[in-house]
């Protein structure tokens, strides 16, 4: 994978944005709707009107165009007041966020996350591996992962501009995390990533992580990087070697009993390289 196969996202359309439009257009088809109900319900009552003495035929088609007419507008007042709810009930969620895209590669989509991830994260959080590799946050229901989405990852959004990150297929199928984590101990941001087991050996994980490192190089403009890895997780060694990463010492990680393995990554200058190929 090269930089040219990792798209920086560029469209940003929140549910709320979706909302505004799709009500602009309700009140237009309202509009309409209503319209036409009325024409229906007055081309009724004139005809009516204009013949004293309808044939019974006659007069159910006019009742039958004026049902129709004021059916139709009722159901467009109905499907406008549903569209007024929901934009009204995502107005005034607390934790209303932008599903924002960082990157989109071949196969996945790079996302910030939002409380809604929150059923996907306790299922993440709670997986064998990931209590084994990288430990137990305590996680055990729905508000327990709200809590660690608005502490950890949407924490981090705005105090540094990136975090750990949703990954999905394009069709929207979360599949784990990847992103960047400033650590208090460590001088620069720590390459994480997680995924769940039914998605592991489909090559997402270095997608992923690919895509990260080049747009913590390339847009973030980092020109070192670090990542973690438990004492003994053969796979995640294994594909930081392949991300280019290099094995730094074991230190002691704040929170965990056995030694970790701790890889630096420097970004690679363009210009240095042709210079030495030369």
């Amino acid at each position: 994978m090269t930089r040219g196969d990792i798209q920086p996202a560029a469209k940003q359309l929140t549910f709320l944005q979706f909302l505004g439009v799709a009500r602009e257009r309700g009140e237009d088809i309202l509009r309409h709707l209503l319209s036409l109900g009325e024409i229906a319900v007055q081309a009724a009552e004139s005809r009516v009107i204009n013949q004293s003495n309808p044939a019974p035929d006659q007069l159910r088609e006019r009742r039958l165009i004026a049902v129709l007419g004021i059916a139709a507008q009722q159901f467009a007042i109905v499907v406008h007041d549903f569209i007024l709810i929901r934009t009204a009930r995502h107005q005034t969620e607390h934790d209303f966020r932008l599903l924002s895209e960082i990157l989109t590669t071949a196969r996945l989509i790079v996302r910030e996350f939002t409380l809604a991830d929150a059923p996907f994260v306790l299922t993440l959080l709670n997986e064998p591996a990931f209590h084994e590799f990288i430990g137990d946050k305590g996680v055990r229901d729905i508000a327990g992962a709200e809590k660690y989405l608005r502490e950890g990852p949407l924490a981090s959004y705005v105090k540094h501009g990136f975090g750990l990150w949703c990954v999905t297929l394009t069709n929207g199928t979360p599949l784990g995390s990847c992103g960047l984590i400033q650590r208090d101990f460590l001088p620069h941001p720590d390459l994480g990533y997680a995924f769940l087991a039914r998605h592991q050996g489909q090559g997402y994980a270095h997608e992923a992580a690919t895509a990260v490192v080049c747009h913590a190089h390339g847009n973030l403009k980092f020109s070192t990087l670090h990542a973690i890895t438990a004492f003994r997780n053969p796979p995640s060694v294994a594909l930081l070697v392949k991300l280019g990463f290099d094995f730094v010492h074991f230190f002691e990680q704040p929170g965990h009993t056995d030694p970790s393995r701790l890889f630096v990554r420097n970004r690679v200058d363009p210009s240095s390289t042709k210079a030495a190929e030369g």
